[in-house]
C-alpha cells in the first residue's frame, strides 16, 4: 500500500501544480479520487497525509483538503517592531484580526515566575484569531499587565496591539526573548484555525519587556504549520 500511495502522491504533486495553474484550490473528494486511481480511500488517504507533511496541501473539518497558499516568510526577530498586519500586508496578503475574549484575571505561580511579577498580580488574558486571505493561521493567547496597561479592554484590540501601547500608553519594546517548539493544538484552538483535531502547529512562546526593563506581556502564539517560514534576517 506504501508504494501505490507514494506514486498516487507523485501523480497529484504534477496536479497540484496544474490545478494551482488554473486557480482551483480544492483537491476532489477523497471518494472522487478513489475512483480516479482505482483504489480504495485508505491508500488516498496515505497519499494526502505524504502530501501534507510536505505542506502541499491542508485539511479543514468538514471541508475537505485545499491547495496550500504561499506561506507568510515569518521572521521572529522582528516581531514587536513591525506588526502582524505590516508584516503580512508587504507579503502581499489580506490580513485581518478577530478578537475572541479579554478577561481581567490574576497571575498564579507560573504566570508570576514567567513574568517575574507577584503571584495575584491582575492580568489581562487575551485571545485573538488572525488571518490570511481569509483562512485563519495563527491563535494568539497573550497575558498582560493590567497595573502597566490600565483600562485595556475599552479600546480596540483588533488591530496592532503594539500600536496601541506605544499611542496610549507611551510604551515600548526595547526585548523580545522567545522560544519556538512543535505543540499539538488544543481541541479548541483546532477548531477555530478549522483544523483537524490532532494536527501538529509550530508554538512561539514570547515575553516582551519595555523600555524600563519591565515584562509586560507573555504571549503563546499557535500557528498552523503550512501557513508559515521561518526566516531570519540575522542583522536585525
Amino acid at each position: 500500500m506504501g508504494t501505490l500511495a507514494n506514486a498516487i502522491k507523485e501523480t497529484l504533486t504534477e496536479n497540484i501544480v496544474r490545478w494551482r495553474g488554473e486557480g482551483e484550490m480544492k483537491l476532489p473528494s477523497e471518494r472522487e479520487l478513489s475512483e480516479q486511481h482505482s483504489t480504495t480511500r485508505v491508500t488516498i488517504r496515505e497519499a494526502l497525509k505524504l502530501l501534507e507533511t510536505e505542506g502541499l496541501i491542508y485539511r479543514e473539518n468538514r471541508r475537505g483538503w485545499f491547495i496550500s497558499p504561499p506561506k507568510l516568510r515569518y521572521d521572529p526577530s522582528v516581531h514587536g517592531r513591525v506588526s502582524f498586519v505590516d508584516y503580512a500586508r508587504q507579503q502581499g496578503f489580506q490580513p485581518s484580526t478577530q478578537l475572541l475574549s479579554i478577561k481581567l484575571t490574576v497571575a498564579d505561580r507560573y504566570i508570576a515566575s514567567e513574568m517575574q511579577i507577584a503571584v495575584g498580580k491582575p492580568v489581562y488574558q487575551v485571545n485573538r484569531l488572525r488571518s490570511l486571505d481569509g483562512r485563519p493561521v495563527l491563535y494568539e493567547q497573550m497575558l498582560l499587565r493590567a497595573d502597566l496597561l490600565p483600562n485595556l479592554d475599552r479600546f480596540d484590540l483588533e488591530g496592532s496591539l503594539h500600536a496601541l501601547l506605544r499611542s496610549e500608553y507611551k510604551m515600548t519594546v526595547q526585548k523580545a526573548d522567545f522560544e519556538i517548539s512543535v505543540s499539538i493544538l488544543p481541541n479548541d484552538v483546532a477548531q477555530a484555525l478549522s483544523a483537524p483535531m490532532g494536527v501538529s502547529s509550530l508554538k512561539f512562546q514570547r515575553k516582551y519587556r519595555n523600555q524600563h526593563g519591565e515584562i509586560f506581556e507573555f504571549d503563546h502564539e499557535l500557528w498552523r504549520h503550512d501557513a508559515i517560514s521561518i526566516n531570519f534576517d540575522i542583522n536585525n
